[in-house]
């Protein structure tokens, strides 16, 4: 996913960074005095803003380099909001929470900055021609004087800066992820990027903020152990009831996926009575790991509904089973029509890739999701239109 901004500094270069703080350590509250107390105007909307520079550390160094994360504000700012800060908290890959109650270094340009170390992870996985460790799931909270909390998420495994703004996005989308295995989820939408990890038959939510015509997406990969026949399902919904759901059961592949375009326009628009757009449905069959042709196309049990939310009315639906590699049918509609899309295969082993898009070449997605579970479908429901 795109960042704001990002620019790479080597592990030599946080150890720098570190000797220059007046502490890396993030449990403790002392440091540089916070500024005077910004008084709070109880009529005035609460912002946060702020920079984070993460280096992930360096496990094999000689001497070992600590990861660090230091929260300052943005440029030409004294505050990391609108109003003073009560307290900045901070856990990675969801361990304990570190808490600073008040500065405890200086960034680059002098401003006064929150500062937190943290054990490096072991560098496994190279990553083209740079070395990457895991990704380490950030969580971030910062808490002003008058009580606003700002809760920032991020997964990053490298060197990186990335900015937390509170008043990005007004669209509220809920992520979700049930898992019968351990599993790695990765939610991603709007400015923020989470990672997270479920235990065995667990469940999570997940809400993060967006704005129109941003790019969503969940993503579920159940544990390398994981046992055949583990579930993951992944799902992410808007305020408006558009929504995006996918579910495999693991043997050929463990990793279950939905993305969506946000969101619904706000407020809704009026069905023309004479503009119209074409939006393209497709479905399209895989089995992995045996050669095409080699069986009688895939049948998967289909449905699609039209809808004019306006009137309640149903413009157009089907209800059948398809079959094929990939059909792809345009669909007539007008802006604020619902498009509901769901499709699961007849056979195990058969992965079923829903896609509605808002052009007939295919290139504007407005959502995506697939299942592997007969009688479990893979759901989309999009407003038109998104982008």
């Amino acid at each position: 996913m795109s960042k704001p901004f990002t620019f790479v500094l080597s592990h030599c270069g946080a150890l720098v960074l570190c000797a220059a703080l007046s502490s890396c350590g993030g449990g403790s509250s002392s440091g540089t005095a916070p500024p005077e107390p910004t008084p709070v105007d109880p009529t005035a909307t609460p912002v946060i803003k702020y920079l984070a520079t993460f280096e992930p550390g360096c496990i094999s160094c000689a001497p070992a380099a600590p990861g660090s994360l230091v929260i300052s504000p943005i440029a030409g700012a004294s505050e990391l909001g609108s109003r003073s800060i009560a307290k900045v908290e901070f856990s990675i890959d969801q361990g304990p929470t570190q808490v600073l109650i008040a500065p405890n270094a200086k960034n680059p340009a002098g401003q006064a900055s929150y500062a937190f170390s943290f054990a490096p992870a072991p560098v496994t996985t190279p990553e083209f021609t740079h070395t990457c460790t895991p990704k380490r799931g950030l969580e971030i909270t910062v808490t002003d004087i008058g009580g606003f909390a700002f809760k920032r998420y991020e997964s990053t495994c490298r060197s990186d800066v990335f900015g937390a703004f509170s008043d990005y996005g007004q669209k509220t989308i809920t992520y979700g992820a049930t898992a019968t295995a351990p599993t790695l989820l990765e939610f991603f939408g709007g400015s923020d990027y989470a990672s997270r990890k479920l235990d065995t038959g667990a469940s999570t939510t997940l809400a993060l903020k967006a704005r129109e015509a941003d790019s969503l997406g969940a993503y579920g990969t159940l544990d390398s152990n994981a046992a055949d026949g583990s579930v993951v399902s992944v799902s992410l919904a808007g305020e408006a009831g558009e929504w995006a759901s996918s579910t495999v059961a693991k043997k050929t592949s463990s990793q279950a996926f939905a993305l969506l375009a946000c969101c619904r326009p706000t407020p809704a628009p009026v069905a023309s009575s004479t503009e119209t757009r074409t939006v393209t449905l497709a479905v399209s069959t895989t089995r992995y790991n045996e050669p095409i042709g080699s069986r009688p196309p895939e049948q998967y049990t289909l449905s699609y509904k039209v809808t004019d939310p306006s009137t309640g009315s149903v413009v157009s639906e089907f209800s059948g089973v398809g079959s094929g590699l990939y059909t792809a049918w345009p669909v007539v509609v007008k802006a604020g029509y619902a498009v509901k899309l769901e499709a699961s295969p007849q056979t195990e082993d058969t992965y079923v890739h829903l896609y509605i898009n808002s052009d007939t070449q295919g290139f504007n997605l407005l959502g995506e999701a697939l299942s592997n579970r007969p009688n479990v479908p893979a759901k989309l429901n999009v407003f038109c239109c998104a982008r």
